[in-house]
């Protein structure tokens, strides 16, 4: 089993500017490739989906961190919204 990366699930929830991502329709051949790779090589992929929330990367994401609250998280860049 190969575990991809974790790869967000919506642009404001980018941890990081080189993250995968897994949010939209266009992004679908590049994952049907990677996948048909690791599966040519015997073994099945996963990949780990999430959102960075309140750690998220505003320079990444474009947009200011969303969370559950307003408050700064440990490791976070700025108050979330």
């Amino acid at each position: 089993m190969v575990i991809v990366e974790h790869s967000y699930v919506l642009p404001d929830g980018k941890a990081s500017p080189r993250q995968l991502g897994i949010w939209y329709d266009e992004l679908v051949p590049g994952l049907t490739k990677l996948s048909s790779v690791i599966r040519e090589g015997g073994a099945v992929a996963v990949i780990q989906i999430n959102h960075a929330g309140g750690r998220a990367d505003p320079k990444a994401s474009g947009t200011k961190p969303i969370a559950p609250s307003a408050t700064l998280v440990p490791s976070g860049y700025e108050v979330p919204r």
